[in-house]
């Protein structure tokens, strides 16, 4: 009987105090006016496309976005042998944000990593190394977006 009071007396707290989850705090605080890009371009205008998505004509936070995108390679193991068995990708996104509101100007670092392992086939590695750049590029997307919101929606 303990156990449903406390909880219903979290429950109501949880509402009295304001709190919103992520996923439903306004999206449409921000628009995008010029993104630069610099560092690789493919997975730099995957971060472009996506912020250029969820950026909204009206919004009363006019932005200009720079990006600086870096990708790392390197060796994680080695077998006995002295042949590689996996590598690590290190994504690295230097985000530069300026309000043309106000001209406030913002630095923000990103840095996300993955591994993958080194398959029999050097098609297959390459796949291996594609779809782990593609995945980290996806939650640096998310990250930078959920950045944007929270910041911006005040």
């Amino acid at each position: 009987m303990k156990i449903y009071l406390y909880a219903s007396i979290f429950l109501i707290g949880l509402t009295a105090c304001g709190f919103k989850p992520l996923n439903q705090l306004k999206q449409e605080s921000y628009f995008v006016e010029k993104v630069e890009l610099s560092g690789d371009k493919r997975i730099g205008y995957v971060i472009k496309n996506e912020i250029s998505l969820n950026s909204f004509p009206g919004a009363k936070n006019i932005i200009s976005v720079k990006l600086d995108v870096n990708k790392r390679k390197e060796i994680k193991e080695k077998n006995v042998a002295g042949n590689i068995s996996s590598y690590t990708i290190i994504l690295d996104i230097d985000f530069y944000l300026e309000n043309m509101e106000n001209s406030k100007k913002i630095e923000k670092k990103f840095i996300k990593s993955a591994s993958y392992n080194v398959a029999n086939n050097h098609s297959d590695t390459l796949s291996n190394e594609k779809n782990t750049t593609k995945n980290l590029s996806e939650e640096t997307t998310k990250d930078i977006i959920n950045f944007l919101t929270i910041y911006l929606s005040n």
